[in-house]
């Protein structure tokens, strides 16, 4: 095709002429933007948001699966982990060890459990109150239990 002002050859889609700058009549192809928005994705097990194409949840590492259908318009679901459970255990622990008069095995249970509990809380960003506790009085009563065999031992 020839520019009707100029007379130079341009391109047959040519919206503008590239030698004289007046319109060629064409009217321009309006092309669809290449960019697409991403939908957001949550991931299935621990709920946070994560791109489309990702292949594992940037928060907890499990792998996201391609075959099945994903509801992106979904909220994200809020998992509860079992550690509000053992908090629960290591406060019961530590108060039965309270009232039983301080016995070893409880105070150690509500360590463990408490230490536990506290971990898997705090990774999902739950409040760990009962499990803080029940850590605390296990490792006070373990050391007032230590002390007093401490005592008996140097005294007797």
């Amino acid at each position: 095709m020839y520019c009707k002002h100029c007379g130079k050859e341009i391109a047959d889609d040519a919206y503008v002429c590239p030698s004289c700058g007046k319109l060629t009549g064409q009217t321009p192809v309006v092309s669809q933007p290449s960019y697409t928005p991403k939908k957001t994705v949550f991931c299935r097990n621990c709920g946070s948001k994560m791109e489309e194409d990702a292949f594992v949840c940037p928060n907890c590492g499990v792998r996201a699966p391609m075959s099945q259908p994903v509801n992106y318009n979904a909220a994200p679901v809020q998992q509860k982990s079992a550690g509000w459970v053992l908090g629960l255990i290591s406060f019961v622990l530590a108060m039965t060890s309270i009232v039983l008069g301080l016995l070893f095995p409880l105070e150690i249970g509500a360590i463990v459990c408490g230490a536990i509990a506290i971990s898997k809380q705090r990774k999902i960003g739950e409040k760990y109150t009962f499990g803080l506790i029940g850590f605390i009085f296990g490792v006070c009563l373990l050391a007032i239990w230590i002390s007093i065999f401490i005592l008996i031992v140097l005294f007797a």
